[in-house]
């Protein structure tokens, strides 16, 4: 077993908004939490919080994007 004897250095935080179609975005509310380290229950940073109105949008580019899909397999009448 190895234990740490020194204070590790400070890790470098990435994006903290939401991860939507493949872009960084922040959250329609605007609203966010903290992040807590478990090991020191100090905050590590405040990323985006989603809600229903993130959830909705996340939605509508899923059905946008799949339209053309529905059309396709749609069987012939």
């Amino acid at each position: 077993m190895v234990t740490a004897t020194t204070a590790q250095k400070q890790v470098q935080i990435g994006p903290t908004e939401l991860l939507i179609n493949n872009e960084w975005v922040k959250s329609v509310s605007g609203r966010r939490f903290e992040t807590i380290n478990p090991a020191t229950d100090e905050v590590i940073c405040e990323v985006a919080e989603a809600d229903a109105q993130d959830k909705d949008s996340v939605s509508f580019i899923h059905s946008w994007w799949c339209a053309p899909c529905r059309v396709l397999l749609t069987p012939n009448s």
